[in-house]
């Protein structure tokens, strides 16, 4: 886990991670070092809060969703729909109900860890590669700008 985290928090981290499987990264770092920080995990978290709709439509729009697949880095995420949408068209990780699903889900993805990674990396391709999805997007101006409908 990388990033600020309260007292408390780190606290309560650091007494159930008796077997010192979790590393806790508290300084930030500099911009051109968070891909190399995001590669080093085994899995990523997008445990985003269900209280406003912005939180729960995070899967296709948050930049951490990207670098993590971007990085080969499978994730756990709430079963918020385009989590699931994500998780049911390319298996790039695992999504939960709630906390006590975690456990499980990390497991799920240590087991099959190198095709979800590849998973991850596709995922990335399909649908966070900028190279890779513009000219679709750059046709359709072209196109509207010519007076030609879009199809």
């Amino acid at each position: 886990m990388h990033g600020p985290c309260p007292a408390a928090t780190r606290a309560k981290i650091e007494s159930i991670n008796v077997k010192r499987r979790v590393v806790l990264s508290l300084e930030t770092v500099s911009s051109d070092r968070v891909q190399e920080v995001i590669a080093s995990a085994d899995i990523g978290l997008a445990m985003y809060s269900p209280l406003t709709q912005n939180e729960r439509l995070t899967a296709f729009s948050s930049e951490k969703m990207a670098l993590y697949m971007q990085c080969g880095v499978p994730f756990i995420a709430f079963a918020y729909p385009g989590y699931e949408r994500l998780i049911k068209e390319e298996r790039c990780g695992v999504v939960v109900k709630d906390m006590s699903e975690l456990l499980q889900a990390v497991g799920t993805i240590l087991g099959a860890h190198a095709e979800f990674r590849q998973a991850a990396y596709r995922a990335f391709s399909r649908y966070y590669d900028f190279a890779a999805n513009f000219s679709s997007v750059q046709q359709t101006i072209e196109r509207l700008g010519n007076g030609i409908p879009h199809s």
